[in-house]
């Protein structure tokens, strides 16, 4: 896999919302001179870019950041839920940060939260094929993963993120939304969630969705785009 360039901090969150999320998430304690929150994102992800980096890349991608470097086993010591925590309020707060006038121009919506969901698939190394199987290049086995995220409009906030096997379809994730939605929330999702069953449990809850229909239709419709039915 080609190198591609890693991001630059000024591209990210400013150090000390960094450093204010690492100690909500409970990833800091209290300050340490061979840990810093923003060098810890950015070695992380320019291991991500590299896609084939180690602990000890990215304990050398922290030294530029702390006065005193830190080991690989140190490094695997903050790797856990916390770090996990970390990562998805440096998400929220990143994309709240990057699209806060659409956020302002929504704030007016009647619903609850507007919930979007998507999926990506995230290469991996192809040597993690056989723990992590990808869907193949037709020459050799490739490895990644699914990250399926849900992201609350309204607020910027990663309602929920999660890793799943890149082999399994959108279509079979389509109703674990109910683990997150609530009645005056708004659903929107793309065609590979489209799913009767779904649909009908998020309206049962009193919730609205809204999604395009697939090729074949739906019964007794025909419009491209299929809302669900006011609420009197």
């Amino acid at each position: 896999m080609p190198d591609r360039k890693p991001p630059s901090a000024a591209s990210l969150l400013p150090a000390e919302t960094l450093d204010a999320i690492a100690r909500s998430s409970g990833l800091v304690a209290r300050s340490s001179p061979r840990f810093n929150a923003q060098g810890f994102v950015l070695a992380l992800l320019g291991s991500v870019s590299r896609g084939a980096s180690s602990l000890n890349h990215i304990a050398i991608g922290l030294a530029g950041f702390a006065p005193r470097p830190m080991s690989r086993q140190a490094v695997a010591g903050r790797l856990s839920g916390r770090s996990s925590a970390f990562l998805a309020g440096v998400l929220s707060s990143a994309v709240a940060r990057r699209h806060r006038r659409a956020f302002a121009s929504l704030a007016a919506s009647p619903f609850r939260r507007v919930l979007v969901e998507d999926s990506t698939v995230v290469p991996m190394f192809n040597g993690n094929a056989d723990a992590f199987p990808n869907n193949g290049n037709g020459r050799t086995s490739t490895a990644g993963c699914k990250l399926d995220i849900v992201t609350d409009l309204l607020s910027g906030e990663a309602v929920a993120a999660r890793f799943c096997p890149t082999r399994e379809p959108d279509q079979k994730l389509a109703p674990d939304i109910l683990e997150h939605c609530r009645a005056g929330d708004l659903v929107l999702r793309d065609m590979g969630y489209f799913c009767f069953h779904a649909l009908h449990d998020i309206g049962s809850i009193g919730a609205y969705w809204m999604t395009r229909l697939p090729a074949t239709g739906a019964p007794n419709t025909t419009s491209r785009l299929w809302c669900s039915p006011p609420r009197c």
